[in-house]
């Protein structure tokens, strides 16, 4: 007699059923109920007494009192500036923009690799044209920086006067060297991550 053929596919994992039910939810009714807790209603909520033969609703609560704000006019102390160039003077002086051309000029010349574009010194004039370019960008954003150079008029967006003040490509030289204090010039290096301000 042959013996009988075992089969090459594995055995089927046997099912483990509970023994005992799952737990059922107890029913709303055996739920406990929740205790009200009554408190005194103050004299001044009280209904008066007609209002229950009037058929008017009583009154729960006092009336609503609206807080009263006195109105003041912003003002801002200028000093009595009025010159958008003057107000700005007042945070950036022209000891520290020297100070700061000094420091990207100084960068860029060691730094500046590229010799398609050379560097140029900036000058103080420069700085603060750059500076307006900026703010300019800020008051008007646009998705890319190529929007604020477009010179066509079928482009899709409004034309923008910075191309008649600055390029792009210095726009981007003194973008790329910008700094505020050059930390490797002179003999005295500092390495710390907080030297260049």
């Amino acid at each position: 007699m042959e013996a009988p053929r075992r089969s090459n596919r594995a055995p089927k994992p046997k099912k483990h059923f509970r023994s005992t039910p799952y737990p059922t939810s107890k029913p709303r009714s055996a739920l406990p109920k929740p205790q009200k807790v009554l408190q005194p209603i103050p004299a001044e909520c009280t209904p008066p007494p007609d209002s229950t033969s009037t058929g008017a609703p009583p009154v729960i609560f006092p009336q609503f009192k609206s807080l009263t704000i006195k109105q003041h006019a912003a003002e801002v102390r200028t000093g009595g500036l009025q010159d958008p160039f003057q107000l700005f003077s007042l945070f950036f002086c022209v000891e520290i923009l020297n100070v700061i051309v000094s420091a990207i000029n100084s960068y860029a010349l060691r730094n500046h690799v590229s010799r398609k574009h050379s560097w140029k010194l900036l000058s103080l004039p420069e700085l603060y044209v750059w500076l307006g370019c900026v703010m300019y960008m800020g008051v008007h954003p646009e998705p890319t920086m190529d929007y604020y150079w477009r010179t066509a008029c079928n482009a899709g967006g409004p034309l923008h006067a910075i191309p008649k003040v600055m390029g792009s490509v210095r726009f981007q030289q003194i973008r790329r060297h910008l700094t505020i204090v050059d930390r490797w010039e002179g003999t005295h290096q500092l390495t710390a991550w907080y030297a260049p301000i």
